[in-house]
């Protein structure tokens, strides 16, 4: 069973107070031990546990969290890798918040939500430091929700405003999202795919991405459009238009919404007939929003350039 907990703190000494006594409970149990956080928390933790225990691999919280959907694929790879044969895994996790955009706050904000789906069968302890001094007060709130337990001074409580995954995806699949920032290009999309993926490729090399940029946008979006004719309704759209560093595109259609507010976030079981589309395209680019209604579902996906 996870153990999914977030840490608010202020200051490297409440964080060493907490994330150290979690990961040394972790190495007592046969635990294999992962830290992720920023140069100085690695070091900062290092020190107090001993740099050369050669059970604890350390990473940086900058190279780790680049994207929400190859984030949550990295950690379960890992997982996989050491917790076998009943051993566990003990991992100090700390998501990068500086400058991200308000797309990307919600979608970290959903990765941290289906952490407690992704590992629910598994023996991992997580544990997710926010640095309040850092960290705005609606990023904190919205960990108060994906987290199941709280700690705090020493003490692990549950948290009183827990939600569960599949509920709060969904409540941040009801969001609108933001305007098109920029000229917009669109097409109807039809069963003629190859036209679908000749549009994107000529509009992203317009945009400036380079080739192995644009072939992951094209294929990230045939997989949205194929999805979009299969299970929505028509007609389909999809736009695309570029912004500050990036490309954007995004297939809507008429259908009545997505039926499961998780699809897409799992990675589909090599036996599975379909569901890999939408969980393809959040492998592919930086990150991948929905809006899903009952007049239809939005899939944005965005290409760092």
């Amino acid at each position: 069973m996870c153990d999914h907990r977030a840490l608010v703190y202020s200051s490297a000494d409440e964080l060493l107070a907490a994330a150290v006594p979690f990961v040394r409970e972790g190495l007592r149990a046969g635990d294999r031990v992962l830290a992720v956080t920023t140069r100085e928390n690695v070091q900062a933790l290092a020190a107090a546990l001993g740099a050369r225990d050669r059970r604890i691999d350390r990473r940086h919280s900058g190279d780790w969290y680049a994207a929400p959907g190859k984030t949550l694929r990295a950690y379960k790879r890992y997982v996989d890798e050491h917790g076998r044969h009943g051993r566990g895994v003990t991992i100090v996790g700390e998501p990068v918040w500086a400058d991200r955009s308000p797309a990307a706050v919600r979608e970290w904000a959903r990765y941290e939500a289906v952490i407690n789906v992704a590992f629910a069968d598994t023996a991992t302890r997580l544990l997710c430091p926010y640095d309040a001094r850092a960290v705005p007060d609606a990023i904190i709130a919205d960990a108060e929700r994906t987290h199941p337990t709280l700690m705090s001074a020493g003490a692990s409580l549950p948290s009183p405003t827990f939600v569960g995954p599949a509920e709060f995806c969904e409540r941040l699949d009801r969001e609108p999202l933001e305007r098109a920032d920029g000229a917009v290009s669109a097409l109807v999309v039809t069963p003629d795919l190859a036209r679908v993926r000749r549009f994107v490729e000529r509009n992203a090399w317009l945009s400036g991405l380079r080739e192995t940029r644009v072939a992951d946008l094209a294929l990230a979006v045939h997989e949205l459009a194929t999805n979009a004719l299969r299970h929505g309704g028509t007609p389909v759209a999809l736009r695309i238009w570029s912004a500050p560093g990036e490309v954007v595109a995004e297939v809507a259609d008429s259908g009545g919404g997505l039926r499961d507010p998780l699809a897409g976030l799992l990675e589909p079981a090599p036996t599975s007939a379909g569901g890999r589309g939408l969980w393809m395209a959040r492998q592919l680019c930086e990150l991948v929003e929905v809006h899903s209604t009952d007049a239809g579902a939005v899939v944005r996906v965005h290409m760092s350039a």
